[in-house]
């Protein structure tokens, strides 16, 4: 059976607070949107876009410099001033989390809206939670970006429970199935008591994108 992992780093960060009294910061990079809900309540949401920063031709728009960020000597614009780009990094559907474009979300991220020092929790689709050896290499590419003391990886749809749980407690007892559907992809998640089961929950590769994306070339 699949579990949840939460990586430690394996040296001391300085000055850095200790894991156990630093902040959580859920953060869901998805197909479409990433958003990014601190402990506080506060959340934010950006276009997961990721284009390269065209140095060499003039540009009016003049995007706000928190909006770059340089990545392996290169500079790249991340979110909404990536949508006028005539050129974006396609969306990249096995291996993601290794790609260029996923590490510039979570370093745009880590730029703007996630405090230093932040522990962090992010939810996967099921069909790589099963896989032990994506989840530690999600949790150290979001280590390093981030720099974070500590790493939670989840089923997709853990968020989405709590949040059920938090206006209705009976939720958090007996069996509850969660359907989350997604830009790319769609899952059934079941619980028994506040439980993970993995054997009884089920994920499939389509989501609303799709059906966008049919409909319009209709």
């Amino acid at each position: 059976m699949s579990k949840a992992t939460v990586e430690q780093p394996k040296a001391s960060r300085g000055r850095q607070r200790p894991a156990s009294s630093a902040p959580w910061v859920a953060i869901d990079v998805g197909y479409g949107y990433t958003k990014i809900l601190t402990q506080e309540g506060q959340a934010h949401v950006f276009p997961s876009l990721v284009a390269p920063a065209e140095l060499s031709n003039i540009d009016l728009s003049l995007s706000d410099p928190q909006e770059t960020v340089k990545l392996e000597g290169a500079e790249y614009i991340v979110g909404q001033a990536a949508v006028s780009r005539g050129f974006r990094f396609s969306e990249e559907y096995d291996g993601w989390w290794m790609t260029t474009r996923y590490k510039a979300l979570l370093h745009y991220a880590g730029a703007n809206f996630v405090p230093p020092g932040s522990r962090i929790v992010t939810g996967i689709p099921l069909h790589i939670f099963g896989s032990q050896r994506a989840q530690h290499q999600i949790s150290d590419v979001f280590r390093k970006a981030l720099k974070a003391p500590a790493v939670a990886v989840l089923p997709q749809g853990f968020g989405a429970l709590c949040l059920a749980i938090s206006t209705n407690s009976a939720l958090a007892q007996g069996r509850v199935a969660l359907v989350d559907i997604g830009s790319r992809t769609t899952e059934l998640i079941c619980f028994s008591d506040g439980q993970y089961l993995n054997h009884e929950s089920a994920g499939v590769v389509l989501g609303v994108g799709q059906v966008y994306t049919q409909v319009a070339q209709k």
